[in-house]
């Protein structure tokens, strides 16, 4: 594979191909005739990156199971275990003020607020002390 990196997380993706040796990369900013067409020689001539992908796709293929045979065994798990409830996600059995994080939310507020009012209390103590009273 010759690869061009245009948007978003294509350069990670690039990197982990080429150190798996599935093709080369080239930067958008280095792309030329010469260039694509250099890189196109070395992935059609170089022997390892085939072996590579080759090893790969038996790796991946070799399965025990078929995709259907793997479908029939997910359904007969869910059949067995009442739905699969340990599958589903805890959001679902929360309210609708938990899954907001309204609790939370209101606690910060209130400790905010708490702190807001000591600091104001605290400042008109100190004002109060420095100016003195009666003034």
């Amino acid at each position: 594979m010759v690869e061009i990196s245009l948007f978003g997380d294509q350069p990670e993706n690039l990197l982990r191909v080429e150190a798996k040796n599935f093709g080369v990369s080239i930067q958008l900013k280095q792309i030329n005739t010469e260039t694509l067409a250099l890189n196109m020689k070395q992935v059609i001539e170089d022997k390892r990156q085939k072996s590579a992908m080759v090893d790969t796709s038996i790796m991946k293929r070799s399965h025990p199971l078929t995709p259907s045979q793997r479908l029939v065994g997910c359904i007969d798990h869910i059949l067995q275990t009442g739905g699969a409830v340990h599958l589903k996600p805890y959001t679902f059995q929360q309210l609708w003020h938990e899954q907001y994080l309204l609790d939370v939310f209101l606690f910060l507020l209130a400790v905010t607020l708490g702190t807001t009012w000591l600091c104001g209390q605290l400042l008109g103590l100190a004002a109060r002390c420095c100016v003195g009273p009666g003034s």
